[in-house]
C-alpha cells in the first residue's frame, strides 16, 4: 500500500444529508483508496439491551443492510475507490474507536449535524466521544441544513 493512499472509517446513522456530506467530504480529499461505512445499532444500555430480542437485532440490521446498500450506490461515483461496510450492534462510539485502533484506518470521516447547540449537545456526542478518544485523525464535515 501506498502510504499516501487513504484507507478512511466512516460512521453513518443514516440521517438526512449523510450521502452528501460524506460526497462533500470525499471531493476534499484526492488520496483515498478505500472507505469502511460503518453503521452500528445502538443497543448500548444494558438495562434496554436485555429486553430486546434476537429477532428484534436481526430485523434492525437488515433494515440497515438495505439503507446502506442504497447509500454505497449513491457515493459510488463520487471517487475510484474501494468500498467496504459493517453492521454492528453496541454502543456506537465504543465500536467506532474499537475500530480505530485496529491499524485498519488512517482517518475517520464523520458528519456534524450544526443545527443548534441543543441538538448538537445530544445528537453530537458520539462525534465528540470520538474526536477525544481517536488514536488516528478525525475529519469533521459540517452537514448543511436540508
Amino acid at each position: 500500500m501506498n502510504k499516501s493512499e487513504l484507507s478512511i472509517l466512516i460512521p453513518v446513522d443514516f440521517s438526512r444529508g449523510t450521502e452528501k456530506w460524506i460526497i462533500q467530504g470525499l471531493s476534499n480529499l484526492t488520496n483515498v483508496r478505500r472507505i469502511q461505512l460503518l453503521y452500528v445499532v445502538p443497543l448500548s444500555l444494558s438495562e434496554v439491551s436485555e429486553f430486546i430480542s434476537d429477532d428484534v437485532v436481526e430485523n434492525g440490521k437488515k433494515i440497515a443492510e438495505g439503507k446502506m446498500k442504497d447509500l454505497i450506490k449513491g457515493i459510488e461515483s463520487a471517487g475510484s475507490f474501494k468500498i467496504g461496510y459493517e453492521i454492528a450492534v453496541g454502543d456506537p462510539a465504543k465500536v467506532i474507536l474499537d475500530q480505530a485502533k485496529t491499524g485498519m484506518f488512517d482517518m475517520i470521516m464523520m458528519g456534524h449535524r450544526g443545527f443548534g447547540y441543543i441538538e448538537d449537545f445530544f445528537i453530537g456526542s458520539v462525534t465528540l466521544k470520538v474526536i477525544s478518544k481517536s488514536p488516528i485523525p478525525v475529519l469533521v464535515i459540517r452537514k448543511t441544513p436540508s
